[in-house]
Order: C-alpha cells, then structure tokens, then sequence
C-alpha cells in the first residue's frame, strides 16, 4: 500500500473505490482520510510501472476521476441555479 498525501482542494474528487492517476498509473482509491489517500499496488503494477521506484516523501502527479470532476460541476451549477431551494428529483 501507499499513502499519498494531497492538497484539500483535490480531497473533493478522490472517493473510496473511485479512480485516480498516480504518476499516469491508473488505480483504485482503497482509502481516503483527511490529506491522504491510498492505493494497494500488486507486484506486478510495481515491476511495471514508475511506481515501485518511489520514495518516501518524493512528489507524484496526481490526476483525479473526470467522472468525479464532471459530476461535482454539474451539482455546483444546479445548486448555484437553485440557490437554497431544494433540489426535486427528475424521473
């Protein structure tokens, strides 16, 4: 496993069993906490990736779930639009 600490404005996109790039390395988010989030890498995505030559405290590029991103846009608009009303369900 490895912890990857993230700034609080990327803590928005990244959710458990949700997607994220990890210096290009597509995973599976397996926890998140304040500041942090980890992934569980096997060893083959180890052999084969950048990833298993990380070291500790090292910077990484991290690339978050467009869904994730999208979605949260779209309820931002709908809210900002509807101000404090609530939000009907559409069928």
């Amino acid at each position: 496993k490895i912890t990857i600490a993230i700034p609080s404005v990327l803590s928005t996109y990244i959710v458990p069993r949700g997607s994220v790039a990890v210096n290009g390395v597509s995973l599976t988010v397996a926890d998140v906490a304040r500041g942090r989030f980890e992934v569980a890498l096997i060893p083959h995505t180890l052999a084969a990736t950048n990833l298993g030559s990380l070291e500790k405290g090292g910077a990484v590029n991290i690339e978050c779930d467009m869904l994730a991103r999208y979605g949260l846009k779209k309820f931002d608009a709908r809210v900002a639009r509807n101000g404090a009303k609530r939000i009907r369900k559409e069928t």
